[in-house]
């Protein structure tokens, strides 16, 4: 009896998987954690992140019991923090509701705040060994060039394509080892760059068959990334710093910033500190660009340090010591900023 591609895939993905520390212990909670850390970023960046997370929260109570800022300061540097927001919503829902336990049932994790389809699937297929397709970015690669699709795989029509045929690939024995196999494939192999030479699958897949393989998938066009220019006002006064927290339910929200505004060759920004907060400050120094990314928005940072005598109340802003900037989560560019002053020749008291 011939041999299956699934086979072929299961004996790959056997003899060429990548050490990951979630791969060690496979139970729901750690399967959920890294498979929300591993949406929308590289797997090598996520290892330290997760475990840190797992000496921080090693369950889902400890996990309910934290708060969101505790949470997000966790978080710091991964990005997209809806993610880490949803985390926290689904521990309580699972404390609540499940008795501290993720149920082995898709109805039942299909309510859970925050879990969408390819989460729910990666928890059935990884933690639990079920017969359960999990369509990421990496599976969609392989699968609409294994069956040459030619049609937009971004579409639900595309979505639901992409699920069906992935289950239909699966075998009853070891399905969960296929199913990793299909993500391991398309991370290590099957890129956009593909190097079919080296694929287990390369008999099999219609696009190498028919020459199609550079040209698919078929996704939609991504939305022009918007170039911002911003000044970053590291204001001090004393002991204390002014941020301000991004408002919750919007972009970046819940994350702390200094003060930013448009930047215009001609702003003067002691004038603005003055006619803006009511305050005289004067310039300490200029500091180095920095970068941030967001949603199809590019922002280059330009950070000065400026310092006042007046820590007035200012509505919306916060004066904070320097050892609690470090704890607070910092979008990405403005927490660069801060690693930066750190890093340089000022030594802040830590009080």
């Amino acid at each position: 009896m011939p041999i299956t591609d699934a086979e072929k895939l299961k004996q790959w993905f056997l003899n060429e998987k990548r050490d990951f520390p979630w791969r060690k212990d496979t139970s729901p909670y750690r399967v959920w954690i890294s498979e929300i850390m591993l949406q929308q970023t590289r797997a090598s960046v996520v290892i330290g992140y997760f475990e840190r997370w797992m000496k921080q929260f090693p369950s889902i109570q400890e996990l309910s019991n934290a708060s969101e800022e505790t949470v997000i300061k966790s978080w710091e540097g991964l990005g997209y923090y809806n993610r880490a927001r949803n985390i926290l919503k689904a521990a309580h829902y699972f404390q609540s509701a499940c008795g501290g336990i993720i149920p082995p049932d898709k109805q039942a994790l299909m309510l859970v705040p925050g879990l969408g389809p390819y989460t729910v699937g990666a928890i059935l297929s990884f933690a639990f060994k079920q017969k359960q397709a999990a369509v990421d970015a990496n599976v969609a690669r392989v699968m609409s060039r294994y069956h040459a699709y030619d049609k937009e795989i971004t579409t639900s029509k595309g979505q639901k394509w992409l699920e069906e045929v992935t289950q239909q690939f699966l075998p009853d024995i070891d399905p969960h080892l296929v199913m990793e196999g299909l993500i391991e494939l398309g991370a290590k192999i099957c890129g956009k760059t593909p190097q079919c030479l080296m694929c287990p699958l390369d008999r099999g897949c219609k696009a190498l068959l028919h020459s199609k393989v550079d040209f698919l998938p078929i996704k939609k066009k991504p939305k022009e990334t918007v170039y911002l220019y911003k000044d970053v006002i590291v204001l001090k006064c004393d002991k204390y710093f002014l941020v301000h927290m991004k408002e919750k339910g919007k972009v970046l929200g819940g994350l702390y910033e200094f003060i930013s505004l448009e930047r215009e060759e001609t702003r003067d920004i002691q004038g603005y500190l003055k006619e803006k907060f009511g305050l005289d400050a004067h310039k300490i120094e200029q500091l180095g660009t920095e970068n941030q990314g967001y949603t199809h928005h590019a922002v280059e940072l330009f950070p000065s340090i400026w310092e006042t005598s007046c820590s007035q109340l200012i509505p919306g802003c916060e004066w904070r010591t320097w050892q609690e900037l470090l704890s607070l989560p910092f979008t990405s560019g403005h927490r660069r900023i801060l690693a930066g002053i750190a890093k340089e020749k000022y030594e802040y008291p830590t009080y």
